[in-house]
């Protein structure tokens, strides 16, 4: 588990690398001191922001 700045440096590494078009649960798992909550919510986070910037709605 990461915690603190060691935390937002991975998910900086996460988001520029998923926007350089790698695959979004790839990237999370590459990232093995991240807790197996903190992978999940990551994945969710960019699964998320890759939908609303393809127009997909959101489930309600």
């Amino acid at each position: 588990m990461l915690k603190g700045a060691a935390l937002r440096i991975v998910e900086r590494a996460i988001d520029l690398r998923v926007k350089d078009g790698e695959d979004v649960e790839t990237v999370v798992r590459y990232y093995t001191k991240l807790s197996e909550e903190q992978m999940n919510t990551l994945i969710k986070k960019y699964t998320t922001e890759e939908a609303e910037d393809l127009g997909v709605e959101k489930e309600k």
